[in-house]
């Protein structure tokens, strides 16, 4: 069985939409890189 691990990052709002977007593929591809999955955002 995998250990499951919840995290929370807050983004700033002053980011635009797309920048937020961004930054949230960032640690999606770091995250799935190692061998995790984002389960929801």
């Amino acid at each position: 069985m995998k250990n499951q691990y919840e995290t929370v990052f807050i983004i700033t709002p002053v980011l635009s939409d797309i920048l937020g977007k961004e930054t949230v593929k960032k640690f999606r591809d770091i995250i799935t890189e190692h061998g995790g999955e984002m389960v929801s955002e």
